[in-house]
């Protein structure tokens, strides 16, 4: 499937597993525009230039807070107050699901014209990211997906928690275009990318560094993210095993990517590291005889020469029909010690990555 398709798949719902927070969307839409599709003429956008987005905290403050207004304008109703939070052209997902790109000059009008009734919910917790922190937080191929379809780079990128519970929603989607001192809205409310990922804990604040590389390991093997593997070479020795396959570090990536299951890694939830027990109470006795057997061929040392510790990884997975987080699995990661010397003869202990299971 070409990515602009991809991308429409999963903003209408029709791409596992955006089915349910698609329907949420047309719900939201329906309660406060009625049931019909859309009743106003539509365009086609094209790709513009635009300058990255910054990341001055003022800038983010002045996005998310332009962003939260406007959304709270929309779901009261007080459309007059929505027209000055438009963008020259805004993505409308409609409430029989088409999504439609529209002039601000005739969306806003078919809007005012078409308004039934405030939403019973109140906007909440906003979180502005670009595209390569979005990128960077789900799974591989979806944002790139949804940039072949509303032009991402450039704008920022605004999820917020709605609650309430009558409608059955949770968070939603905003484009903003940064514009003269503000945000102005690109879209009205788009399917959620990111509860999964504000659903899950991270242990890159942990002081013990064999925990943060199991953590970010497991994180963007299971998502699938090539390039951010790639960047963990160091961190990896030369060889590794993922599950009984031994790989080179360099093979570990592009595998990685391949072999991702965009239906599973969305919902995927991260639930922190913590230090294992022994390699035979964690690993199991088979597992380990197989690990040592094949050491000194994979690494010309012996296992037990790299100190070898045991991190488990906990797994979940975020479930859009309750909205809640059912754990799954740990995965177990082994690393090796390795002593790094610099040039003035200083030695630094670091942990490797040696071999995990991914299937737990």
């Amino acid at each position: 499937m070409e990515q602009a398709a991809l991308g429409e798949a999963i903003a209408r719902g029709t791409q596992p597993p955006f089915q349910r927070r698609a329907e949420r969307i047309q719900r939201l839409m329906a309660h406060l525009f009625g049931p019909d599709g859309p009743s106003i003429p539509s365009v086609s956008p094209s790709a513009l230039a635009r300058a990255p987005l910054r990341t001055w905290s003022k800038d983010r403050r002045r996005l998310n807070k332009d962003g939260m207004d406007a959304l709270e304008a929309l779901l009261t109703g007080r459309l007059d107050l929505l027209a000055g939070h438009l963008s020259s052209v805004v993505w409308v997902h409609w409430p029989d699901g088409s999504i439609l790109a529209h002039e601000r000059e005739v969306l806003l009008p078919g809007l005012q014209q078409r308004f039934v009734k405030e939403a019973p919910a109140i906007p909440m917790d906003g979180r502005i990211y670009d595209t390569a922190e979005l990128r960077s937080g789900t799974a591989e191929g979806v944002i790139d997906a949804l940039d072949a379809l509303f032009h991402l780079q450039g704008r920022g990128i605004l999820t917020a928690r709605l609650d309430g519970p009558r409608l059955q929603l949770d968070r939603v989607t905003l484009l903003l275009e940064p514009a003269e001192g503000r945000g102005l809205l690109a879209s009205l409310p788009l399917v959620a990318l990111d509860e999964a990922w504000v659903a899950s804990t991270s242990a890159q604040a942990e002081d013990d560094e064999a925990l943060r590389v199991a953590e970010r390991a497991v994180r963007h093997h299971l998502l699938g993210h090539g390039s951010q593997l790639r960047s963990l070479r160091n961190q990896c020795l030369r060889r590794i095993f993922l599950s009984d396959e031994l790989l080179e570090a360099e093979e570990w990536p592009p595998l990685a990517a391949a072999r991702c299951d965009l239906a599973q890694a969305a919902d995927t939830v991260f639930l922190g590291a913590r230090r294992g027990p022994t390699l035979k109470e964690g690993l199991g006795t088979p597992r380990l005889r197989g690990l040592e057997q094949k050491a000194k061929a994979a690494w010309q040392r012996p296992l037990d020469h790299f100190r070898p510790r045991l991190v488990l990884v906990k797994i979940g997975r975020f479930d859009p029909e309750s909205r809640a987080v059912v754990e799954e699995r740990e995965i177990p990661v082994v690393l090796g010690r390795e002593v790094d010397r610099d040039v003035r003869g200083v030695e630094t202990e670091r942990w490797r990555l040696a071999a995990l299971w991914p299937s737990g």
